[in-house]
């Protein structure tokens, strides 16, 4: 081998990995820009390259990644222009959003958090102040457990209790009053 085939092979095998970060982004194409430093020189940019996915088959993820976030581009032949950046690797600037052993989280840019803890088996969702959740189940929702509502609520359609009707359409049925007197004394008064 001459040394100029040798140095081609070496230049190859050190771009097969490169660290950087997040520049641009193009979202609509699902592309980033990243900028990566080469030693003794200025920061380099790479074309647009797509991210790795955690699907993208019949079954997709849609997640794309943030401008400033570290990635790895992944460069087969060492040729940067054919790369893919592989995302998720934390730094400074953006640290692990947990640091349980048991835990899953997801934070958003809003400051919602989504989160399971396996060890004490709690699932966490946390909105931010104005947010709202939507929850579409046309064969239906069931809650096993004691549940607490704190607020209002608000019911459109039947609402039973162990297969009463206790929404609009229930009557009470109240005992007999007594008569005239037993009601003045008492109060109540029932029609």
């Amino acid at each position: 081998m001459t040394p100029a085939e040798i140095a081609r092979i070496w230049l190859a095998l050190d771009r097969l990995l490169i660290p950087g970060v997040v520049a641009e982004l193009d979202v609509a194409a699902a592309r980033v820009r990243v900028e990566y430093d080469r030693v003794g020189q200025d920061p380099v940019m790479t074309d647009w390259l797509p991210w790795f996915a955690a699907a993208a088959g019949a079954a997709a993820a849609w997640d794309p990644p943030s401008q400033g976030e570290q990635v790895m581009v992944l460069c087969p032949s060492g040729d940067p222009r054919r790369g893919v950046a592989l995302r998720g690797i934390y730094s400074a600037a953006n640290p692990a959003p947990g640091d349980g052993a048991g835990e899953h989280v997801r934070i958003y840019p809003d400051g919602a958090e989504i989160a399971y803890d396996a060890v004490v088996g709690e699932l966490r969702a946390v909105l931010p102040a104005g947010g709202t959740a939507a929850l579409t189940a046309p064969g239906g929702v069931t809650i096993t457990g004691d549940l607490t509502v704190t607020g209002d609520l608000a019911v459109s359609g039947d609402l039973t209790q162990d297969d009463v009707d206790v929404g609009a359409g229930h009557k009470h049925v109240y005992p007999d009053p007594g008569p005239p007197a037993v009601q003045a004394r008492t109060g109540i008064v029932i029609p």
